[in-house]
């Protein structure tokens, strides 16, 4: 959300708050504890905790639990769709918004917004507050005067450089024991981090890895290890990809993007055509999600932010691919969707999140840049409102 707070004051972060478990709800069960020797308590006598302890599962819950009830006794409200979003309205207008991920808030608003943090910072002590320049959940995050700057490279360079035997390097075929099968999970979840945090043009790669897991061998594990482009189709060839990217463009044609997703289809399709509605589908569904959560925060009606859609299709000769076909032309006759368009498959943002080889440059180009790449298909032509969104959506049939 880091696109909306950029119009507001400059972002802030509460770190840490102070024993911020026990500050959570009081428990609604009996949790006797052992007291510590340093308590001098009279044998033979237990205690009865009031609020959770750091190390029950339900801590973070309770916590989450307390710090909403204070937040909305302020004023604020909770996003319908993701509950550990807050915003006020005053004037109705967007006056703040807080982003809350166990004890630590993202937060950025004006004045009277700035009052109601001060409150909840009686309520809950902080441990640090920082501004400007501060690190969210793995990510470094920086502002100056042209916006707001998402750094992923700390968590990058803190990826295992890890090495292999060249004995053992000999014996591709050989499966992963359970040392290495380990580490090769290891390595998925840390390439997984990066692509949905700053690598989407990691995504076909990583996706395609961890349907190794049960049965990876030493070269699964080399590939994962050198992040390699050199092995087969997903799923030894039997399964199709699909990816999107959403973008929100406003009508200068700056673009930030919000979203992307790469994932093995779930059907099984015999046709381009086939994977390609399917892929739309899958976006369209995602834009509406996101839709309704940036007019929730920004007090807007639904289906104000227009959506337009990029993608590649032909005539259906597929039965049953015409009931997805149907949905789709019913949000367009709806207006619940915008505008779709076709796109040639050597101008898609997406290509390498579906295909192995695909250049990713103009992908990260734009996303790091903020504009378009004159020829690729991120062109809002017909954009008439602040916000729109725009998302291109790409498949790989795999036959």
């Amino acid at each position: 959300m880091l696109f909306l707070q950029d119009g507001l004051l400059q972002p802030k972060i509460i770190k840490h708050i102070k024993s911020a478990f026990l500050q959570g709800k009081i428990l609604d069960r009996d949790v006797f504890l052992k007291p510590p020797p340093e308590s001098n308590s009279k044998k033979g006598r237990i205690w009865r905790l009031k609020h959770c302890l750091y190390g029950l599962k339900d801590g973070a819950r309770q916590f989450y639990f307390s710090a909403r009830e204070e937040l909305l006794s302020l004023g604020c409200k909770q996003c319908s769709l993701d509950l550990a979003v807050f915003v006020k309205h005053t004037d109705q207008r967007l006056s703040g918004i807080i982003c809350c991920h166990v004890d630590d808030f993202l937060q950025s608003g004006d004045e009277q917004f700035e009052e109601v943090m001060r409150k909840l910072r009686t309520r809950f002590v902080a441990g640090k507050i920082e501004e400007k320049n501060f690190s969210y959940v793995g990510s470094q995050i920086h502002q100056n005067k042209s916006g707001i700057i998402l750094d992923h490279s700390t968590y990058m360079k803190k990826i295992d450089n890890t090495t292999i035997e060249p004995s053992r390097a000999a014996m591709k075929q050989d499966v992963l024991n359970t040392s290495e099968q380990t580490l090769y999970r290891k390595l998925i979840g840390q390439i997984n981090l990066a692509v949905q945090v700053s690598r989407p043009d990691l995504s076909f790669e990583m996706k395609d890895m961890s349907t190794k897991l049960k049965e990876g061998t030493v070269a699964h594990l080399i590939r994962a290890i050198k992040a390699d482009t050199s092995l087969g189709n997903i799923s030894n060839g039997t399964g199709s990809t699909e990816s999107h990217v959403i973008w929100i463009v406003d009508n200068k044609s700056n673009s930030c993007p919000i979203t992307w997703k790469a994932n093995k289809i779930k059907r099984v399709v015999r046709s381009t055509i086939a994977a390609d509605a399917l892929s739309l589908q899958d976006g369209l569904e995602s834009s509406f999600y996101h839709r309704r959560i940036i007019e929730d925060i920004l007090g807007l009606k639904h289906q104000t932010i227009p959506i337009e859609a990029v993608y590649s299709t032909k005539l259906v000769d597929y039965n049953r691919l015409r009931i997805d076909i149907a949905a789709i032309a019913e949000s367009l006759a709806s207006k619940e969707v915008d505008n779709i368009k076709w796109c040639p498959g050597d101008k898609q943002l997406a290509n390498c999140m579906t295909k192995f080889g695909a250049s990713s440059y103009e992908l990260l180009q734009v996303i790091q840049t903020r504009k378009n790449v004159e020829g690729l298909c991120l062109n809002s032509e017909i954009i008439h409102k602040i916000l729109s969104f725009m998302f291109v959506t790409r498949c790989r049939i795999i036959p």
